[in-house]
């Protein structure tokens, strides 16, 4: 297969494409396109002058993969070789509808998968976000898949907080495999499959930006506002039967001279053995000397490289085809977890958010200088809230469509972001022309203020990604 390519994107096919085909579509209008009029040849999709480089392409052949453009951005690359920018849903599934909506939703399509996919593109979508129903996957549309960490073991092995996995533990390890073969075995042809996460928003337990390591002492209380123990010291903190005290232990150690009162002297801590350290923890020490945040930093990167090592190695065993997405951040997790992101063992990296500032939250993951997918995204947090008084609730609401409107089509000016999803399919609200997370509630009735918004934008969102089209800038 050449790998380059100026193939269009899924919308803009010949005529004569299967159903599945055409549910891979865009939208409604991308349907009609691929059919014509009989008068006239549709327009080009943006992604039609997408020139992909083959040497920056990662992933299996004939499966999803990543890759820039000769101008430097990111792209997904579908399994026959052409740029796609994903536009995905979470948690989508059939909705039970009560009987009186069934009746009416049974004439237009007898097929319930592909009626809900016939309504999500005709809202611009074209993928699977998280949670989807597996009844959903392989009918055209890419999917991804989540092998939690934590979950995918019954959290048996979590370090909490900071909810975290002791990926130390022998134990652990045989647990995750024996899940990566249950899930990714049945998996691993799976076309339309894009590929698995590994982790849902855990926390890196990492120091604030502006922390001054040392001010107030070599130790501090964690009942002090702002003040709590880091990732390193909660392994060090574990009981000594885990895999993870062992490990870690053994790892400071090493930096120390192989002793444990070198180590609490560096650190200007008085303590001579694990167990009054654990003893010191559990009474409210919090460490904050400059040594021990080169230790911090020493570890995060040691953890961050072996977090996604073992569970790379346990998906590739059962399935050497898919990507690689990473652990979905909730945010951040700081500079020093990024840039120990090892590409052996990721693919892409992967975030939510739910910010207006959806293009400089990206930037915050630069660090990593990797391609990035979002996991979630919808206009429905408490970032969203600011209201004029003065203004009428008419006013107040073209606002904040105009807000909404900036913040997803500036996003997709991000050279390495390759798609987004929205945060939900399904929730109930009564008020339908308001902004919310759902695109449906209960009854199937589509949000109108949400279905209004989307069918704008998505539309543009290939030509801004391309550069052909200026992003919205009020």
């Amino acid at each position: 297969m050449n790998n380059t390519s100026d193939q269009h994107s899924g919308p803009v096919r010949p005529c004569g494409r299967s159903r599945r085909e055409l549910l891979g579509a865009a939208s409604a209008a991308a349907v009609l396109a691929m059919c014509g009029s009989g008068r006239s040849a549709p327009d080009p999709s943006p992604l039609a002058g997408v020139k992909l480089d083959p040497s920056t392409l990662v992933g299996r052949e004939g499966f999803w993969r990543v890759g820039k453009s000769t101008t430097g951005r990111w792209w997904l690359v579908r399994p026959d070789g052409a740029p796609f920018l994903y536009r995905g849903a979470v948690s989508v599934g059939p909705i039970a509808l009560p009987p009186d909506a069934a009746a009416q939703a049974k004439g237009k399509d007898p097929d319930r998968v592909a009626y809900w996919l016939d309504r999500l593109a005709a809202m611009g979508f074209n993928g699977l976000g998280e949670w989807t129903v597996p009844v959903m996957y392989d009918h055209g549309w890419p999917y991804t898949v989540l092998i939690h960490v934590r979950k995918a073991t019954n959290n048996r092995w979590t370090v909490q907080p900071p909810k975290h996995i002791d990926i130390f533990d022998p134990a652990w390890r045989s647990a995750y495999d024996a899940k990566c073969k249950e899930v990714c075995t049945a998996r691993r042809d799976k076309k339309d499959l894009l590929g698995y996460f590994v982790d849902n928003e855990a926390t890196w337990a990492q120091a604030r930006k502006d922390h001054v390591w040392g001010q107030g002492g070599a130790m501090t209380d964690q009942n002090v506002a702002g003040k709590e123990p880091l990732l390193l010291q909660y392994f060090l903190a574990l009981p000594p039967e885990r895999g993870g005290h062992k490990a870690t232990w053994a790892f400071v150690l090493e930096r120390h001279r192989g002793s444990v009162q070198e180590l609490a002297k560096d650190w200007g801590v008085a303590f001579d053995s694990p167990a009054k350290f654990a003893e010191m923890h559990a009474k409210g020490m919090v460490l904050n000397s400059k040594a021990y945040s080169e230790d911090l930093d020493a570890f995060t990167t040691h953890f961050t490289r072996e977090y996604f090592r073992v569970t790379a190695e346990s998906i590739r065993r059962y399935d050497p085809n898919h990507l690689l997405l990473g652990c979905r951040h909730g945010g951040p997790p700081g500079d020093v977890v990024l840039r120990a992101y090892d590409p052996r063992h990721v693919d892409v990296l992967s975030f939510n958010n739910y910010r207006p500032n959806f293009r400089e939250r990206a930037d915050e993951y630069n660090a990593a200088k990797m391609p990035m997918l979002n996991g979630e995204f919808a206009w429905m947090s408490g970032h969203w809230r600011s209201v004029n008084s003065r203004t009428s609730p008419r006013e107040q609401v073209e606002a904040f469509r105009r807000r909404a409107t900036r913040a997803l089509e500036n996003a997709f000016t991000h050279p390495n972001l390759l798609g987004y999803s929205w945060f939900k399919f399904c929730h109930d609200v009564a008020d339908l022309d308001a902004p919310h997370e759902g695109l449906f509630n209960t009854r199937g009735e589509v949000n109108r203020f949400n279905e209004d918004l989307l069918k704008r934008i998505h539309p543009r969102l290939e030509g801004i990604a391309t550069g052909q089209i200026e992003p919205a800038r009020e």
